[in-house]
């Protein structure tokens, strides 16, 4: 069943607040794993150590939002994640477009 967050402004406001929450903790994950990668794939033979890392931070990151959702058990955090993803699709297709 889908939660409407429009239908109060409270609701709304809420679910906005918990997509800058995600964003920030989003962008958080994704620069730490780049960082981490391109710091270790530096050292020769450690290519699979850099891999691995960036997996782990994906994998922890996403078992955290998991985690949230349960922890926080509002219904305005689910749309507010799915504007989450949606906010991160547009962005990461305009950087891509962007720097290419």
């Amino acid at each position: 069943m889908y939660y409407n967050p429009a239908k109060t402004l409270g609701g709304m406001i809420e679910a906005d607040i918990y997509c800058l929450m995600g964003l920030a903790f989003a962008s958080f994950v994704s620069l730490g794993s780049m960082y981490t990668y391109w710091a270790i794939e530096q050292h020769a033979g450690w290519e699979w150590l850099a891999d691995t890392l960036v997996l782990l931070w994906i994998g922890v990151g996403m078992s955290l939002v998991a985690w949230f959702k349960l922890w926080i058990a509002k219904p305005t955090f689910g749309p507010g994640l799915t504007h989450m993803f949606v906010g991160l699709d547009v962005s990461s297709d305009f950087l891509r477009r962007w720097l290419v």
